[in-house]
C-alpha cells in the first residue's frame, strides 16, 4: 500500500525505513498515531522490518485492538496525547521504554516477545489483565497510577513466559497478579508502593512464579497477600517495609513457597501477619 500522501518529514522517514527497521529520531515533532497503525498493518518483507521511533510526541490515540502486528514496534521516549490501546491484538516484541503516557490498555494483548514499559511515566496505570507475554513484562524504574485508580499494575490471570521486573518502579495504587503466571522471577526490589488506606498493595493470590519472588529494599503501604501462591524459589522481603496498620501487614495462607519465606535483615512490619 502506498504511504498517506500528507506525512511530515518525520512521517515519512519513519515510513520509508519500516523495511530496515531504521530508527528515526523525531527530536519533539508530532506523529500521528493513525500513520503509526497504518504503518504496522503493513507487510514488509525480510526479518528487519520494525517501527522505531525516539522522542516523537504521538498525537491521538493509537488503536490496535485485535490488529495482528507481525514487527517489532518500538515507541520509545516519546510523549502520548491519549492512551495507546492494545486490547486483544497480537504483537510483536513491543517497546515503550521511557514514553509519557495516560494509560496503557492492553488486556488480553499477546506478545510474542518482551513487553518493555522500563521508565514509563503511565498515570492510570498499566492495563494487563489476561495478556500472554512470552518474554518479560519489563517494568523498572517506571511511575505508575496517581490519578485514582485502584491499581497501579492490573495483571490479572497474566501468563509471563520470562521475569515480571519492577525494579525501581514507584507505584500509587497497587500490583494485582492474581492467578498470574511467570516463567521465571518476580523482581520487587527496591519498588515504592502506595496503595490507599485499606486496600492491597500486592495481591498475588494464587500466583504461580518458577523461580524467586524478590521484594528487597522496598516501601509498601497497604495489604500484601500471596494466599495460595506457589514460589519454585525463595521468596523474600528482606530489608522492606510493609505498612497497613490496624489491618493485616502480610499474608501467606496455605501457599507453597519452595524456597523458603525471608522476612529478615531489617524487615519491618506495622499490620497483623496472616497465615
Amino acid at each position: 500500500m502506498p504511504p498517506p500522501p500528507d506525512l511530515t518529514d518525520v512521517e515519512q522517514a519513519l515510513w520509508d525505513g519500516f523495511g530496515a527497521g531504521t530508527p528515526v529520531d523525531a527530536a519533539g515533532a508530532a506523529v500521528r498515531a493513525d500513520v503509526v497503525a497504518a504503518l504496522l498493518r503493513e507487510e514488509a518483507p525480510g526479518r528487519a522490518a520494525a517501527v522505531h521511533l525516539r522522542a516523537g510526541r504521538v498525537t491521538g490515540q493509537l488503536r490496535l485492538s485485535y490488529a495482528e502486528v507481525g514487527h517489532p514496534l518500538l515507541l520509545e521516549e516519546c510523549d502520548f496525547d491519549e492512551p495507546p490501546d492494545l486490547y486483544w491484538a497480537r504483537m510483536s516484541h513491543t517497546s515503550f521504554a521511557g514514553s509519557r503516557m495516560p494509560g496503557f490498555r492492553a488486556a488480553n494483548v499477546r506478545v510474542d516477545g518482551h513487553l518493555q514499559l522500563s521508565r514509563c511515566a503511565i498515570g492510570d496505570g498499566v492495563r494487563l489483565g489476561g495478556s500472554q507475554i512470552s518474554g518479560g513484562l519489563l517494568l523498572a524504574d517506571a511511575v505508575l497510577g496517581g490519578n485514582g485508580a485502584e491499581w497501579a499494575v492490573h495483571a490479572r490471570r497474566a501468563s509471563i513466559g520470562g521475569d515480571l521486573v519492577l525494579v525501581g518502579a514507584r507505584l500509587t495504587g497497587g500490583l494485582a497478579i492474581t492467578n498470574a503466571r511467570l516463567g521465571g522471577t518476580a523482581d520487587l526490589d527496591k519498588v515504592t508502593i502506595t496503595a490507599a488506606p485499606g486496600d492491597r498493595a500486592v495481591d498475588a493470590d494464587n500466583v504461580g512464579v518458577e523461580a524467586a519472588f524478590y521484594c528487597r529494599w522496598a516501601e509498601v503501604q497497604g495489604e500484601v497477600t500471596l494466599r495460595h501462591a506457589r514460589v519454585a524459589a525463595a521468596v523474600s522481603f528482606s530489608r522492606s517495609t510493609v505498612r497497613n496498620p490496624g489491618g493485616v501487614a502480610f499474608r501467606a495462607s496455605r501457599a507453597t513457597l519452595d524456597g523458603g519465606l525471608y522476612l529478615h535483615d531489617g524487615f519491618v512490619a506495622e499490620g497483623r501477619y496472616g497465615w
